[in-house]
Order: structure tokens, then sequence, then C-alpha cells
């Protein structure tokens, strides 16, 4: 019978909540935490390609998959925030389904429903989906990705003992055992974005003598173009990132250069060279890295800039 009272909770499912973190309230109820830390993996959080939104889902598994059943499903919400499930019950199990999306122009069409819907009430599929064990050592049983309303069969197993999160009375627990997340949408190019204001160390963005007027970007250990002339000014054949043939652009410092049509699951190298304003030769340089993402454009790390021999 209590199985099917989880069924009517959900018009009051204000449990699945977002928090600030940094100052979480003493526990006062059994609830489960889901935390996107656990399964962003390498799929970064922002609006530039990356996860925007998600949505979780939590199984009860106490019984094993083919007896599993869905709790009401989370709000959907922004990938910096952390959801809490109550009204979980204390020596339960539970795994957790991860529906994750690119984009944050969509909600939810019923409250505890898992269909999501765009501004016109479009039915929007998740772009990433994944699946949490509950903690690290679980059996990995390729349970796929959210939608699923029940697991009968999953992975071929009635009864896997250990499986999935216990459920602690008055007890925060935190989901782990996040499988890597499955893109199942259709990417768009890779990209490196370069900001070398961060590189700044003593010098500062400006038109005067010391400062950094503007900044391109080669493959690693390249000569610099000899430049002069305005930001902006695209400088020809450099072929970035095996992509022969693109063109090295020369943008003013405070703004960002993006490279595009990387080769995707590549870390690359490239050298950052910065200008005084009207220079011919770069007065700095320095190194950057990056590990590209498919369909994503990702931050290069570079080190501060130093005076270009």
């Amino acid at each position: 019978m209590w199985r099917h009272s989880w069924l009517l909770l959900g018009a009051f499912w204000a449990c699945s909540s977002t928090e600030d973190t940094s100052n979480p309230p003493p526990p006062r109820v059994t609830r489960v935490q889901v935390n996107p830390q656990a399964f962003l993996g390498s799929v970064p959080c922002d609006n530039r390609g990356g996860m925007e939104m998600y949505q979780a889902s939590l199984l009860d598994v106490t019984d094993g998959l083919d007896a599993a059943f869905v709790l009401p499903h989370s709000r959907i919400v922004p990938c910096t925030s952390v959801l809490h499930f109550e009204y979980v019950k204390p020596g339960r199990r539970y795994i957790a389904m991860i529906s994750a999306f690119d984009r944050s122009d969509i909600s939810q069409q019923n409250p505890a429903s898992s269909v999501i819907v765009d501004e016109m009430g479009g039915s929007v599929a998740p772009r990433w989906t994944t699946t949490c064990w509950g903690k690290n050592d679980a059996p990995q049983l390729g349970l796929g990705g959210s939608g699923m309303m029940n697991a009968g069969g999953a992975g071929g197993s009635s009864n896997s003992e250990g499986l999935g999160l216990e459920a602690f009375d008055k007890t925060t627990v935190v989901m782990q055992g996040c499988e890597e997340l499955k893109d199942t949408g259709t990417p768009g190019p890779s990209a490196v974005a370069f900001d070398i204001t961060r590189s700044l160390l003593n010098q500062e963005c400006g038109e005067g003598p010391g400062e950094v007027a503007n900044f391109t970007v080669l493959p690693a250990e390249s000569s610099p173009p000899a430049v002069g002339g305005a930001p902006s000014k695209a400088l020809g054949g450099a072929g970035m990132g095996g992509n022969p043939g693109s063109e090295t652009e020369l943008v003013s410092c405070g703004e960002i250069l993006t490279l595009t049509n990387q080769e995707p699951g590549e870390h690359l190298v490239f050298t950052a060279f910065a200008y005084e304003s009207a220079s011919m030769t770069p007065a700095w340089s320095t190194t950057c890295r990056t590990f590209t993402v498919q369909g994503i454009t990702v931050d290069a790390h570079c080190d501060p800039l130093a005076p270009f021999d």
C-alpha cells in the first residue's frame, strides 16, 4: 500500500528544491541530494553549447530493478543548482536518472512530470542523459537515459545486491556513481575561446605604452605574425588546430577570440601573442592549453603573459 502512496505525493513535490550549498541547513528530514558536479564530467555548465538545465528522477531499487518504480520527477533547474528529494523512506535504496538540456527556454509541462516543453508547448528531448547508481562502486548495468517509467528487466538483473544509495533517517545522503553523460542530440562544431585579460599580470588593456591593445592566437611554436593596423583584422594563412586555410584574427584586449571547427576530443596547445597599440611585433606571449569537446565552446587556460623575446 505504501508503494502507491508515493504517487500521491506528486502534487506536493516541492521537496525537490534548490539551495545555496555554501551554507546548507542542518538536516531535519530524510532526503537524497543530487549534485550536478557528480555527472557533468567534461560537459561545461554554460550557454555556449554546454549544459544549462537538468531534471532528476529517483528510482526506488530496494527490491531490484525488476520491481523498481519511479518517484515523482524533480523540477527542471539550472545546472548550477543542487536538488534535494524528500519523503524518501529510510532504509530504501535509490538510483537517479538525469535528463540534461543545452537550452534554458524550457519548463515542465506539469508538476512532477518528466515532459519538458518549450515556450510554444512543444516537447523537448534532452541533449544528454545518464544514470547515477548511488555510489561509486555500484554496478554499471546500462539502465540508459530518463523517461523510463519502469525498469523491469534492465540489465537482466532482478535483485542486485547493494544496488542504489540507501536513505538514512533525518540524514542527507549524496547521490554518486554517475555514468558519463550520453549525448543524444546532434552536436555542433567544437570551439575554443580565448580571453587575454585572464593572463594579464603587470599589464592592463589600453592604447598607451606598456598596455595590451590587441592579441592573436596561433598553434603552439608558431612564429608571430607581423601586424600593423586596427584590431579585428584577419591575418591569413594560420591554420588553427588542424584546419588549414582558416584565418587568425587579431582582436582587442578585453574581447573574446573564438576559434571554431576544432577537432573534438583533442588536447590542443596554442601560443597567444599580445601587442601594444600600432606595434608591428608582439610585446608579450603566453602558452594556452585546452581539451576540446564536440559541440561545445571551451575556455582555453593560458599562463600569465611574459615579455616576448
